[in-house]
């Protein structure tokens, strides 16, 4: 993790995490010229992101609560 090369290359980068903290992870390999190699987060809880994803497939939010109660989602 010391490793010169790797600081450079940020191979590994330390994220927040909401439940562990800190936390070093792999950065992004290969890296492309002129793109953007930012890692937003290190993962989130299961489900977080349901509504956002489910709204863009055109299901509403009705649909997700009655999928929820269900048991599907």
């Amino acid at each position: 993790m010391e490793d010169p090369h790797y600081q450079a290359r940020e191979d590994l980068v330390t994220l927040p995490d909401d439940d562990l903290g800190p936390i070093t992870m792999q950065g992004i390999v290969p890296k492309f010229p002129g793109r953007d190699h930012k890692i937003r987060h290190p993962g989130r809880e299961k489900g977080r992101d349901n509504q956002e994803v489910f709204a863009a497939l055109g299901i509403t939010a009705d649909d997700l609560s009655a999928m929820k109660r269900d048991g599907i989602v």
